[in-house]
């Protein structure tokens, strides 16, 4: 069974020092075939950018928990912001399904490095309309387990973005939205400033309200329009003249 209460701060270690301890700059492949040595035959896909030597990198051998997958997948992206600036503010694109937002991020943080995140194989190995910037990289996981392994090794956010998530809109799905997950308090721990948008503006609201209960601050859900969509969803709904909600919140 999958411990999630644990997911391994010495385990990430070691695949971070082995990745580190390999010739980063000429490529996160040779870090990344460190890092799997450290913790044996598993399976990890990383997504990186298309103007380097290493723009997929996946292994497929004996399956192990899932943990020590996300464990070794999230040493690679983070040798990666190493070899290319290890001062570099992090930004956590959260589910960011096809990668336009991370893209985007990218672009307007320059000096950051941004890190995507979705559990979907497919939906991150989509076409991108622009080659992914040396700054940024998808990685396919599960968020839970992202998040808390940030956590656990003190890895702090600049800025974290929740752009539309699944909105569980059944009564009995609270407990599988985020603000409403056992997970939820984690995102304190990882500080930065934190935006979620959505289409429904209850989803909004109970998120802004868990997140002034979270941080102990004012957080309000705000109409939110552009007409510079970063996401397909965004896109979409805005075509479609759906109303957008927005909530922001400081961490500290």
């Amino acid at each position: 069974m999958l411990d999630r209460a644990r997911p391994g701060r010495r385990l990430l270690r070691l695949c971070l020092g082995a990745a580190v301890a390999g010739s980063v700059p000429s490529g996160a492949a040779a870090a990344a075939g460190l890092a799997l040595a450290a913790v044996g035959a598993l399976a990890i896909t990383v997504l990186a950018p298309t103007d380097t030597p290493w723009s997929s990198v996946g292994w497929y051998a004996a399956p192990v928990t899932i943990a020590v997958a996300v464990v070794a997948a999230l040493a690679v992206a983070l040798a990666a912001r190493d070899a290319w600036n290890p001062q570099a503010p992090l930004i956590l694109d959260a589910g960011c399904g096809v990668g336009w937002s991370t893209q985007r991020n990218a672009e307007t943080w320059p000096d950051h490095f941004v890190l995507g995140v979705d559990q979907s194989l497919d939906r991150i190995s989509r076409g991108k309309p622009l080659p992914m910037p040396a700054n940024a990289l998808l990685l396919r996981a599960d968020l839970i387990d992202v998040w808390r392994l940030l956590a656990e090794n003190g890895i702090r956010l600049a800025r974290h973005y929740n752009l539309y998530p699944n909105p569980w809109p059944k009564i009995g799905h609270l407990a599988r939205r985020w603000q409403g997950h056992a997970v939820f308090p984690v995102w304190r721990e990882l500080g930065g400033e934190l935006e979620c948008r959505s289409n429904w503006r209850i989803y909004i609201e109970e998120m802004a309200q868990a997140l002034t209960l979270l941080s102990g601050q004012t957080v309000v859900a705000e109409p939110w329009q552009t007409d510079d969509p970063m996401t397909p969803f965004e896109k979409k709904y805005l075509a479609s003249g759906h109303q957008l909600w927005r909530c922001r919140a400081s961490l500290p």
